[in-house]
């Protein structure tokens, strides 16, 4: 044909020939890349980690979570806990919305003021099947703060692993103490009561014609760390058993309350100042201060127990504690419960105590917080608090909204505005109305 140029037949079979040797290999070459990248993408699929994203709220404990974070991988290398440290302040706002739809964590923090209402939108997952299902779990559950255990169990139901705790104690100048010729609080701890540390503040007040330069005590409008406690020492509560009254205007609540009043009202012994200013001379704080105030206190300072009502010989710390939970939703439930659970082993409490970042809540391994040779000398003092501990209240009605009714009145109370008695009978009918009003709903609910 024209335009065709006719091959010899057997060039036409050399030609074949040639070509079938080249391509036999390339052929078989990449049949077996392909092979290796299916195997590869297979390989991938099936070693493909499992990531579970863990929220907290404090940047201070980010190097000891990491930490954790780290000995987690070495012992499950299948799985991968992202950390997000997302800012108090807006914790509790992202948190609810996060939950609610698929965008949560799988783990994160808890605290006392939100269990009880993020387990009532059944938000937290039942740790109890997972626990009864594991020896090792359930007995590194048995060994937390036993106030801590009954926290974070709900109707006969776990839904947290306590993680943590702090109480309060008093936060002393041992050179103001010293020079004003007095006994260390911490020798006279055992039986120091309000009237005594109401002497020493006057002691250790200083004026300078009318000007105070230094408070015997510093005094702010602060539920955990100042007017919860000597409540709780002359046995007062914020709420009736239920939950369905509020007992402000008690005489034991009255009768403390009124205490911290004189305080700064009478006696003229208290200002707002903070102990590493040199403007106070005593405070009443928390034991993750310790940690702050070696940095910044210049002077020597200790700490000692708080100290008893004199009517009722008892004393009365806050305790407060944080605790894991898993998301209910979580797409990753059995890598959550497991990383909840090493998070609740003694291992991993050690890690918090000997890092000095928090108490931990797991009584093999409290007393490694505390430092034999460092400052202050009867740090300890925190631990034994935990003995008379009470834990922040929430009503599971109204949660802790009602705090900022009681701030309020503490605020007309310390500057003197209004009356103990009167200040509080107006806060606790307030309370009481936001109850009735949230009991009423619930009951139009059913």
């Amino acid at each position: 044909m024209k335009g065709l140029v006719a091959l010899p037949k057997q060039g036409l079979r050399r030609s074949f020939s040639r070509f079938s040797r080249f391509s036999s290999p390339v052929l078989c070459f990449g049949t077996g890349m392909i092979l290796f990248l299916l195997l590869w993408l297979l390989c991938g699929i099936t070693s493909a980690k499992t990531t579970i994203v863990y929220w907290i709220w404090d940047l201070n404990q980010k190097p000891a979570t990491e930490q954790l974070i780290q000995m987690y991988h070495k012992a499950h290398t299948d799985i991968q806990v992202r950390l997000e440290v997302i800012p108090y302040g807006e914790y509790w706002n992202k948190l609810p919305v996060a939950l609610a739809g698929d965008a949560g964590p799988d783990v994160f923090w808890v605290n006392p003021n939100n269990y009880a209402s993020l387990v009532m939108q059944g938000a937290l997952l039942d740790l109890t099947p997972f626990l009864n299902q594991d020896p090792d779990a359930m007995a590194n559950f048995r060994r937390m703060l036993p106030l801590l255990q009954r926290l974070y169990t709900f109707d006969d139901r776990v839904y947290a692993i306590p993680r943590d705790f702090d109480t309060i104690a008093v936060v002393y100048n041992a050179d103001a103490v010293e020079e004003a010729g007095l006994e260390a609080p911490a020798k006279v701890e055992a039986t120091w009561d309000w009237n005594t540390f109401a002497t020493y503040a006057q002691k250790l007040t200083k004026w300078k014609g009318d000007q105070m330069v230094r408070a015997g005590y510093m005094l702010a409008v602060w539920a955990q760390g100042i007017y919860y406690n000597p409540i709780w020492s002359n046995k007062g509560e914020i709420f009736s058993e239920d939950g369905k009254r509020c007992t402000l205007s008690s005489p034991a609540v009255v009768q403390a309350v009124q205490w911290l009043a004189d305080l700064q009202l009478k006696l003229r012994v208290a200002s707002g100042a903070y102990i590493p200013t040199g403007k106070s001379a005593m405070e009443t704080n928390g034991s993750w201060i310790m940690r702050l105030y070696r940095q910044q206190i210049k002077f020597k300072w200790d700490v000692a127990e708080l100290p008893l009502s004199p009517h009722t010989k008892t004393r009365g710390s806050s305790l407060n504690g944080l605790a894991n939970s898993v998301n209910a939703r979580s797409k990753n439930v059995e890598a959550a419960v497991d990383f909840v659970k090493f998070l609740g082993s003694k291992e991993a409490a050690l890690v918090l105590g000997t890092t000095g970042t928090v108490i931990p809540s797991h009584l093999d391994a409290v007393m490694s917080y505390f430092k034999p040779g460092v400052l202050p000398a009867n740090q300890a003092a925190f631990a034994r608090a935990a003995a008379y501990g009470h834990l922040l209240p929430v009503n599971r009605y109204i949660g802790a909204g009602f705090e900022a009714r009681i701030d309020a009145a503490m605020t007309d109370i310390l500057d003197g505005k209004v009356g103990v008695e009167k200040a509080l009978k107006e806060a606790e009918d307030d309370i009481n109305a936001m109850i009735k009003a949230a009991l009423s709903r619930a009951e139009k609910k059913e």
